[in-house]
């Protein structure tokens, strides 16, 4: 799962040349946004229940777990309201004022302090997006595509909330040498 992962991803954002990284972009509308991130979270249902069942199967939990069969039943409208709830947040007030599409890597140099306080808040939330991802590695491998997916909807969000509705040239983007084009 992580191979196909990180082909897809290299496919993605064409990073045979490494050096294309600096030009990835969010999605281009916030529809499509909200989309990746809602089509992510239903993903882990299922994922979820295959690691029940899988365990169910190996007789590998442990006689303290009440996991009783049956428990998609719950697990299915969970994820379903949790995701509209998401879903409704994202768009009406994270995403409000987001300008995309917008480079995951623009500067707000007038306002540095927002931009600054917004790559901490949403890094840390990609740090722990690591540690979910390096975490089901071992242990839940399904989960791999959709936290990678997750992974970059932050790095999206981030993107777009700095930008904050002026268009993808007049942003500043680190590192971008200003005689190439």
């Amino acid at each position: 799962m992580a191979g196909s992962t990180l082909l897809i991803t290299v496919f993605r954002f064409k990073l045979w040349d490494i050096r294309k990284l600096r030009s990835a972009t969010t999605p281009r509308s916030k529809f499509g946004l909200l989309t990746l991130a809602s089509g992510a979270w239903l993903a882990l249902a299922p994922t979820l229940i295959l690691e029940l069942e899988d365990e169910y199967v190996r007789d590998d939990l442990t006689p303290t777990i009440d996991t009783g069969r049956g428990v998609e039943v719950l697990l299915i409208p969970h994820f379903v309201l949790t995701g509209i709830m998401l879903i409704l947040v994202g768009r009406f007030i994270v995403l409000r004022n987001a300008a995309l599409p917008a480079n995951l890597w623009c500067w707000d140099g007038d306002r540095r302090n927002r931009s600054i306080a917004l790559t901490i808040f949403y890094g840390l939330l990609c740090g722990a997006i690591v540690v979910l991802i390096a975490i089901s590695i071992a242990g839940l491998p399904w989960a791999l595509p959709s936290l990678s997916v997750g992974l970059y909807v932050i790095a999206s969000t981030r993107a777009a909330l700095i930008c904050g509705g002026r268009k993808l040239a007049d942003v500043a983007i680190p590192f971008h040498n200003s005689t190439t084009t």
